[in-house]
């Protein structure tokens, strides 16, 4: 008999665990009353009936698949992507109805580097963005589960993302031939301080269409400030890119022109220029006539002219070399043109009237006085093209020097007298296709003020030191699509 008891009660735990796993407690069952139950099965059939209709309200899932979709490419690896996924979706994706009555979004990178982009999905406004730096393509699906009373609906959106590379990362950075005989770094950046609140400073770039072929940097730029007399020179050049040796006739030209002005330009030269200046500045046409004529003869525009002088003597002397490679290989012909370059010469001197500024511009490239506190700019020249549009005329031709003393510096020669004023800027064509895009651009005062912003958030120019100059030529290295020439600019501030 008491076994029997011991039975009944195990049997009757046993079945109130099963039964209350359903949702039916049976605590209060007396023994003799679960007894009865059992033996007449009531039990089992109140189990099965729980469990189907707990089965029965279970809401039913249907899964729809939609087709996938390609997403805009994003252009820039590294740049933030955003876009509305409305605008590139079907209705059927988003679409509710009255039984709706919740809704959650998820997106998963389905992509095999999927730890190289972070994505996001906003649900409120249909916004999907993400980011990378890797560029590749790239797989996710979009899921949408709709819950309602009797339903769940779990929509997929496979989506597909192409990534393309930066453009920057796909050019080559192939270093230049040290051992050519006309060798000259890739890059070059110098600063002079002229006293605390004025310094020269410059920099020159090879650009990336040189670099990609492992061609050499054909600008070039010198710069000189005399502590004594208190005047400074600068010279910037632009080999032609066609021109074989132009890398040297760049060179040749700043460091001939600056060279020339520093034997030149001495105290008795200065003391002119100042007699004139007053002369000028009083309005008598005497002066303005002197200072053209001392400027020609003495200096700037002989500065340039002997800079071509000695592009001729070094063709004639590596003409001569025949055991010299450039000159030998293959018995090439050296010609003057192959030195072609431009030349922008500044000559700027303070005075008790102001600074004279005065400069000589061969070529294209650009040449400016620039005033912000005036809101003005002072272009000292003009682009200097040949007859065809686009074409450069360039120190080494012939018809640079054609003509009467009148018709050479009225073409080319400027000189101001100006109170104050920020910066004197020369820059090669490397700069100003970018930056100024049109001549005329290069006379609009917004667009300089556009240049100087934008060389300031890189370049901290109050700390006049070496690391000044670092910056300004890493300032060069910036992107404009289709502009992937040498870079060179020099800065009086």
């Amino acid at each position: 008999m008491g076994n029997d008891v011991t039975k009944v009660l195990k049997e009757k735990k046993y079945k109130i665990k099963r039964i209350v796993g359903v949702g039916f407690h049976l605590s209060n069952l007396q023994p003799r009353l679960y007894d009865y139950l059992l033996k007449k099965q009531a039990l089992k059939q109140i189990a099965q009936i729980e469990t189907k209709t707990v089965t029965e309200l279970k809401p039913e899932e249907k899964h729809i698949d939609h087709p996938r979709i390609n997403l805009p490419n994003l252009n820039i690896a590294g740049d933030y992507y955003d876009i509305d996924l409305k605008k590139h979706l079907t209705g059927s994706f988003f679409s509710k109805n009255e039984r709706t009555e919740k809704e959650t979004y998820e997106v998963k990178n389905v992509s095999e580097d999927n730890e190289q982009i972070l994505v996001t999905f906003d649900a409120e406004t249909y916004r999907f963005s993400c980011v990378t730096t890797t560029p590749g393509e790239y797989d996710f699906i979009l899921v949408r589960k709709v819950t309602g009373n009797e339903f769940i609906e779990l929509h997929t959106l496979p989506m597909h993302l192409i990534v393309n590379p930066d453009p920057k990362t796909l050019w080559k950075n192939i270093p230049s031939d040290e051992t050519d005989p006309y060798y000259k770094p890739d890059t070059n950046f110098r600063i002079i301080n002229c006293d605390e609140n004025l310094s020269l400073i410059g920099a020159s770039k090879r650009g990336r269409s040189h670099a990609q072929d492992g061609r050499f940097r054909d600008d070039d730029f010198e710069m000189y400030y005399d502590n004594n007399l208190l005047y400074a020179v600068i010279a910037v050049a632009d080999g032609a890119g066609s021109a074989k040796f132009s890398r040297k006739g760049s060179q040749i030209a700043v460091q001939t022109a600056v060279n020339q002005i520093k034997s030149q330009a001495d105290k008795e030269f200065w003391r002119k220029i100042e007699t004139y200046v007053d002369k000028w500045q009083l309005g008598e046409e005497e002066g303005y006539n002197n200072l053209r004529a001392l400027l020609y003869k003495s200096i700037i525009v002989n500065a340039a002219f002997q800079s071509k002088q000695n592009i001729d003597l070094e063709r004639t002397k590596l003409a001569k070399l025949s055991s010299l490679a450039l000159a030998s290989s293959n018995n090439v012909m050296i010609d003057t043109k192959d030195y072609a370059t431009t030349l922008l010469i500044s000559v700027a001197k303070r005075m008790k009237q102001g600074w004279f500024i005065a400069s000589y511009w061969v070529g294209d490239g650009g040449i400016g006085i620039y005033s912000p506190d005036e809101n003005q700019v002072i272009v000292q020249g003009e682009p200097d093209v040949g007859t065809y549009g686009g074409q450069t005329r360039f120190l080494t031709m012939n018809e640079v020097w054609a003509g009467t003393y009148h018709e050479i510096v009225d073409r080319r020669l400027r000189f101001n007298l100006v109170k104050n004023f920020r910066c004197l800027v020369l820059m090669s064509d490397g700069v100003t296709d970018p930056i100024f895009e049109t001549e005329n651009n290069l006379n609009k005062i917004e667009v300089w003020h556009s240049l100087w912003e934008e060389m300031n958030i890189m370049v901290n120019f109050s700390t006049r030191n070496e690391s000044t100059a670092k910056a300004l030529l890493d300032w060069l290295d910036f992107w404009s699509p289709g502009n992937h020439d040498d870079r060179t600019i020099v800065i009086m501030y």
